[in-house]
């Protein structure tokens, strides 16, 4: 693959930043793009007024291990307990994953 085609392909799957508005507009309409913007984005001193945010909900994808489970596998590895079967599975994913590398 030539590096033309290599380049356009990172920019249209958005992996590239657009050297150009041409780019940003067939980037944003290839893409399903959430275009809302705060309302205080015309004033900045409003953005700094608001401090400092924290992200209080975060998903993951719902075969993860929580870190509830990763703190229960840490303690059984010490105490030489059982491991549950979705932390196992989990780890056997992990590894032949990468191994696959």
């Amino acid at each position: 693959m030539s590096n033309k085609k290599l380049i356009d392909l990172f920019k249209s799957k958005g992996l590239l930043f657009p050297s150009n508005d041409e780019e940003i507009e067939e980037f944003e309409n290839s893409e399903n793009i959430l275009n809302e913007t705060p309302l205080d984005w015309d004033n900045p001193s409003d953005i700094l007024k608001r401090g400092y945010l924290k992200l209080t909900n975060f998903n993951l994808e719902n075969d993860a291990v929580s870190s509830d489970e990763i703190q229960n596998l840490s303690r059984a590895a010490r105490e030489g307990k059982e491991i549950s079967e979705k932390v196992s599975k989990k780890m056997l994913e992990d590894k032949n994953a990468s191994k696959k590398k």
